[in-house]
Parts: C-alpha cells; sequence; structure tokens
C-alpha cells in the first residue's frame, strides 16, 4: 500500500489499466484453453516446472 501511495495520479491509472488489461487477458486464455482441452483430448497441460520442447513430439524430422 505505501508504494501505490508514493505513485503519481497518472502512474496510478496504468498500473490499475495494467491490472485489468492482465486479467481479462488472463480470462480469455483460460476460456480458449479450456476450450481446446474439450474440442482435443491429445493436449497434455504441463504442470508447473514442466518444459514442452516441440523437438521431442516433431515426428518429421
Amino acid at each position: 500500500m505505501q508504494v501505490i501511495e508514493e505513485v503519481d495520479e497518472d502512474e496510478a491509472a496504468d498500473i490499475g489499466n495494467d491490472i485489468k488489461f492482465l486479467e481479462l487477458l488472463h480470462a480469455d486464455m483460460t476460456t480458449s484453453l479450456e476450450q481446446n482441452l474439450e474440442q482435443n483430448t491429445s493436449v497434455k497441460t504441463l504442470s508447473y516446472g514442466e518444459v514442452y520442447s516441440p523437438a521431442q513430439n516433431n515426428k518429421f524430422s
């Protein structure tokens, strides 16, 4: 809270707008992922810390 109090009004408004944008982006990405998972059961979601490497799954190389 103290950090926010030290920010000028324009910067505080920008931060507020950025937060709203990121929340909407997160919601949109979550919805899109859920829809893709419903349509394609071959998609594997990654757990935190897992890394996806396309080279491991590349059938054309």
